[in-house]
This record gives structure tokens, C-alpha cells and sequence, in this order.
């Protein structure tokens, strides 16, 4: 899945939580939400604004959805999502889960998501 494909799939399912998201989709959504939140935020430190809030509230929702979308693809539920919240050590599992290797046949969750047509 090339860029604009995954950050397509992310904002067309912006509240999907059924499914699964592969790798890719995941990631280059987080590499969008970067290269978007570099600029806003020098923006934002510069002229005092508040864009950065009308960021947040436009991308939390997506990567919220993608996010339990990736973990699925790897078979744990989206409630996996809320390790994030232990300090350091559930961080450093949240990534390794986030990293796993999608399951390569049909899971609890679905289809594979890298034999989808487009």
C-alpha cells in the first residue's frame, strides 16, 4: 500500500473499528500526522495561534481508528489500545504490538488487508 492509498484508507475509515489496517497503513498514517504537525506547530509557537487544537481534533479520531484497526491485524482487540496508558513499560508493548507481523490468513477480524483489491 503506497502513501496516499494508506492515508485514504485511514480518513475513509476514520470511524471504522471493525477490520484490519496493515502495517503500512499505520505507519504512513503516523508519518502524514508528522509532517502535518511539524509546520502547525513552529506556526503555533511563532504566532501564538491555536491550530494546533484544530489538529488534534481533526487526527485523533483517524489515528484512534487505525490504531485498533493495526491491532487487529495482529488478532488482540482494540481495548490492547489502552496499554498505552502504563508508564514506559506499556509504551514499549504498545510498539512491539503496533510492529508484530500481521497475521498472513483471515483472522478473528477479517480478510488480510494487503489481498484487498482497490
Amino acid at each position: 500500500m503506497n502513501f496516499f492509498l494508506a492515508v485514504a484508507s485511514a480518513f475513509l475509515n476514520f470511524a471504522t473499528w471493525a477490520g484490519r489496517a496493515s502495517r503500512s497503513e499505520f505507519w504512513y498514517f503516523q508519518l502524514l500526522m508528522l509532517i502535518c504537525y511539524i509546520p502547525i506547530y513552529v506556526f503555533d509557537r511563532e504566532v501564538g495561534a491555536t491550530t494546533l487544537f484544530a489538529f488534534i481534533l481533526i487526527f485523533m479520531l483517524p489515528n484512534i481508528s487505525v490504531t485498533v484497526r493495526r491491532l487487529h491485524d495482529t488478532n488482540r482487540s482494540g481495548w490492547w489500545y489502552w496499554i498505552i496508558m502504563v508508564p514506559v513499560i506499556g509504551v514499549l508493548i504498545f510498539y512491539g504490538l503496533i510492529c508484530w507481523p500481521g497475521d498472513a490468513n483471515r483472522n478473528d477480524y477479517g480478510e488480510n488487508p494487503l489481498t484487498r483489491e482497490w
